[in-house]
């Protein structure tokens, strides 16, 4: 089994760094820092992340992905799904947990290859099963697809476009179903990676180009790569106990971005962890696939 090191490409250390996406139209990486509803996007040099821009939302900002125009983004945001434009400017699309008391908030999310935006919820206080998994489709309709989630995290789709991978941390779960592209339709449901306690728990995720999955181990310090049956091939260790998404970009798209995760960690832990909430970066074998845009109502591409 293969073993890297990631190193830190970044400067500031985020609460809750999450949600790294490279769009390879800008050559752009793209983050959250989820708290302090902040969006980043910065190019990358080739060692250090670099001209970095903020658009900030009120409230909690979990996730992201590019409007086929590149005007602005699809987010998930607070107790629901929204558009941000470059300017700040943001348009609500859907709020599904708004009727939830303030509870539950929008988490990890992804646009699939036919452009629609699926977006998980969890409660604020990880409370088993009070999260969701919703499809915004390109058409404005909006739909709970997945009940009784805990923490709906990580998101992908095989190079087919045939399946989809959806992580619930709160089972430590990465579960594969086979995938109506067409229709945007989810069935079976095989549980391809459980992590046992002690073990991390798997958090965002991406796909490369030999259908392998890589996916940030909250917990563990690591980032693993598993083949599409499963198996443990490769281990990126991240010297921040909480890495939580991971990208694959760069120039020739075999750059690994790993966000990581200052939140809920103890000083003393912090004190052996000074780089813990930047963004790490290692070189691997494979690249990645383009990101995903939204082709939603009104915009060019549907």
């Amino acid at each position: 089994m293969k073993r890297l090191v990631a190193r830190p490409v970044s400067t500031e250390r985020l609460d809750l760094g999450e949600g790294c996406r490279w769009d390879e139209v800008t050559q752009r990486l793209q983050w959250v820092d989820v708290f302090t509803g902040r969006l980043f996007e910065a190019a990358y040099d080739g060692s250090q992340l670099t001209d970095t821009v903020e658009v900030a939302v009120d409230g909690v900002l979990t996730a992201t992905a590019p409007l086929v125009d590149r005007s602005g983004w699809i987010v998930a945001a607070n107790q629901g799904i929204a558009l941000l434009s470059r300017g700040g400017a943001i348009t609500w699309l859907a709020e599904p947990e708004s009727g939830k008391g303030g509870a539950v908030r929008m988490n990890d999310a992804a646009c699939d290859p036919a452009g629609r935006f699926w977006a998980g919820s969890m409660a604020f206080d990880a409370s088993p099963g009070a999260g969701s998994l919703y499809r915004y489709d390109v058409d404005a309709a909006c739909s709970q697809v997945l009940t009784d989630l805990t923490i709906s995290n990580g998101l992908g789709w095989s190079v087919d476009g045939r399946r989809m991978y959806h992580v619930d941390s709160g089972a430590a779960t990465l579960t594969v179903y086979d995938y109506d592209l067409e229709r945007g339709r989810l069935s079976g449901g095989t549980p391809l990676v459980v992590l046992d306690e002690g073990q991390g728990v798997p958090d965002g995720l991406c796909v490369d180009s030999q259908d392998h999955l890589w996916v940030a181990i909250w917990g563990a310090g690591a980032v693993h790569r598993y083949s599409p049956e499963g198996e443990l091939v490769c281990v990126v260790d991240v010297a921040a106990s909480q890495p939580s998404s991971c990208a694959l970009g760069g120039a020739d798209g075999r750059q690994l971005f790993i966000t990581t995760a200052r939140r809920d960690v103890s000083p003393d832990v912090l004190d052996q962890q000074p780089d813990a909430g930047r963004l790490f970066s290692v070189e691997v074998d494979v690249p990645g696939l383009p990101l995903h845009a939204f082709r939603g109502p009104g915009l060019p591409g549907r």
